[in-house]
């Protein structure tokens, strides 16, 4: 599993989540289960989250080392 860093900030969300178009989210990065609702606009957790990581930490997540869901570490840093 891969770790999620504990020093991603609000700010680096934002960055994330700028950069992401909605419409485009590549097949590989949507999301299964649950969405990020950020100004009315749904965005995958977990591709978020790996861009984020970027902002913080200079590279992505790798997604498919990630969990999705309740009482997961990525899952308590979104929510």
């Amino acid at each position: 599993m891969t770790p999620v860093p504990d020093n991603i900030t609000e700010e680096h969300f934002r960055r994330a989540l700028a950069e992401i178009d909605p419409d485009k989210v590549p097949p590989e990065a949507q999301s299964s289960v649950y969405d990020l609702v950020h100004e009315g606009k749904r965005y995958p957790p977990l591709y978020t989250l790996s861009l984020a990581s970027k902002y913080a930490n200079g590279q992505e997540l790798d997604m498919a080392g990630l969990k999705e869901g309740l009482g997961t570490s990525g899952f308590k840093m979104i929510g």
